[in-house]
């Protein structure tokens, strides 16, 4: 399917790799998109980095003929637009679309065999460090406070079912024993939804019991919109489409006591460059051309400064070759 494009609430929320765009509106009625690409994230739009085709440069027609893919600073990506204008680009795929992407993908024998370990066990489902998922005698899912001992919050318990099709993917189902019931999104195409336990059953598929966990903790919905996972103000868990929205969820083991919350920490990746190098030293082959243009019009051997050339005088013949026999 196409890309969702949802608004981004936090520039700290963005991470390297995140697909961002922005809209232009200076041109009204005529309207456009400029894309790039999260290369370091910060806690401010000065302290982030995205790659995209950009020029620093003033002049129309100097930044278009230096205008080439570089490293800036979200702010300068953002230019003179407004920042509720920032959009975080996602992309939802169809079930084959999504095998034909991962056709020959081996999958690791390490992320395998943890998944095989973890599939079948019992947690506890712990949202945002301080908080445990409980669920209701009517089937609603909430989050309770741990309070001082996180065995007496009320916590439930689930079976977790987990497996993996495709390279650096992992799918989880959370089972609930007493009840028989799966945790089940019930998003539809327009409305966002509360989080339910249901039974499963052949009309509605595997796909709305089935949720992918991201490295950082985010549960995404294989429902047709790819949801994540939030959290309402009276603490029902719901279905959000803005990953700024998302709620980190932790995989607490039955037995044994949780580790302390700790964070994720979205710079594993250290990026290390030199931004005005990145500035000064790239140049396009368009910017070079355009320079050349320049320089040929302020030479002085140019057809358009230079004096004309006088022509030496030739005999009358060179004119007449018929002549030269006479």
């Amino acid at each position: 399917m196409g890309g969702v494009y949802t608004r981004v609430l936090h520039v700290a929320s963005l991470r390297p790799g995140d697909h961002v765009c922005i809209w232009d509106f200076s041109r009204w009625p005529i309207t456009y998109q400029h894309h790039g690409i999260v290369w370091a994230s910060g806690a401010t739009a000065a302290d982030m980095r995205v790659c995209h085709v950009w020029s620093p440069l003033e002049g129309f027609q100097a930044a278009q003929a230096d205008s080439c893919f570089r490293i800036s600073t979200l702010e300068e990506f953002m230019g003179k637009r407004k920042f509720n204008h920032l959009r975080l680009v996602e992309y939802n795929t169809s079930g084959l679309r999504e095998i034909l992407s991962k056709w020959g993908e081996d999958i690791s024998r390490v992320v395998l065999g943890n998944i095989l370990k973890l599939s079948g066990s019992r947690v506890y489902l712990r949202v945002n460090g301080y908080f445990y998922v409980h669920v209701n005698l009517d089937g609603n899912v909430k989050i309770v406070p741990e309070g001082v001992d996180p065995t007496l919050c009320g916590r439930t318990a689930f079976r977790i079912e987990c497996y993996a099709r495709g390279y650096n993917s992992v799918r989880v189902r959370f089972f609930h024993q007493d009840s028989g019931c799966y945790m089940f999104s019930r998003s539809t195409f327009s409305c966002f939804r509360d989080l339910r336990m249901k039974k499963p059953m052949t009309i509605r598929g595997k796909s709305g019991l089935t949720w992918e966990y991201s490295t950082l903790g985010y549960l995404r919905s294989m429902n047709q919109h790819r949801r994540y996972v939030g959290v309402r103000d009276d603490g029902v868990l719901l279905d959000v489409s803005m990953r700024g929205d998302a709620a980190r969820i932790e995989f607490v083991a039955f037995e044994g006591t949780a580790a302390i919350y700790t964070p994720p920490d979205i710079h594993q990746i250290p990026r290390t460059y030199n931004h005005d190098k990145s500035i000064q030293v790239t140049e396009s082959q368009s910017m070079r051309d355009y320079k050349a243009a320049e320089l040929l019009k302020l030479s002085p051997n140019s057809l358009t400064t230079s004096p004309k050339i006088g022509l030496t005088a030739l005999p009358p013949h060179a004119f007449h070759p018929e002549r030269m026999d006479t």
